[in-house]
């Protein structure tokens, strides 16, 4: 898979984990258990594969790409994406500080937590549209085969390439149990 192909087949798993993550908090709203460490399995998910991998392949690959190309660094739309990153690492880390709090939850406690939660999910769709829909076709009808190679090459291309393999496939694997135990049945 190319660079563009891999980042949205992350997408896919991202936007199948992000509705599991959905049905987690719709029962939580409908007076179902808060289960903070199911909630926290969400949260590794996200912050590990989303922020720290997926984030770190557009960050470190595509974007000095994209710079070559003649994009501005400081401007649209690599700014925009760094912005919005940024915003989504906020939500995630308020999420992981209202998780760990004392327990009980008191009620507006527990409101604040599935409304970040909400607000993660939302955004998450949004940005993922974005991207695919706007940046990465926009980019790639713009990179040559050879520069497209160069770029893809990078994926796995350094000495800890064999670590990330290992650590994207338990993430994979975590996503997949998160889909499992928590996705709305077919045709719901």
């Amino acid at each position: 898979m190319d660079l563009f192909e891999t980042l949205t087949d992350e997408h896919r798993l991202i936007t199948r984990t992000v509705e599991a993550l959905e049905a987690f908090i719709e029962r939580v709203e409908q007076g179902g258990e808060l289960d903070v460490v199911e909630l926290n399995r969400f949260v590794v998910f996200l912050r590990e594969f989303v922020d720290l991998v997926h984030h770190e392949r557009e960050e470190n690959i595509l974007f000095p790409a994209m710079a070559r190309l003649g994009y501005a660094k400081s401007g649209a739309p690599i700014a925009h994406v760094r912005d919005e990153h940024r915003r989504e690492h906020a939500i995630l880390f308020e999420i992981r500080q209202a998780a760990v709090r004392a327990r009980p939850l008191s009620s507006a406690r527990r409101a604040h937590l599935v409304g970040l939660v909400r607000e993660l999910i939302v955004f998450q769709r949004e940005h993922i549209k974005k991207e695919n829909e706007l940046l990465y076709p926009t980019v790639k009808k713009e990179f040559s085969g050879k520069t497209l190679d160069d770029v893809t090459r990078l994926l796995w291309s350094d000495d800890d390439a064999q670590g990330r393999l290992v650590e994207d496939s338990w993430l994979r694997s975590l996503a997949e149990e998160l889909i499992r135990d928590h996705a709305r049945p077919s045709g719901s």
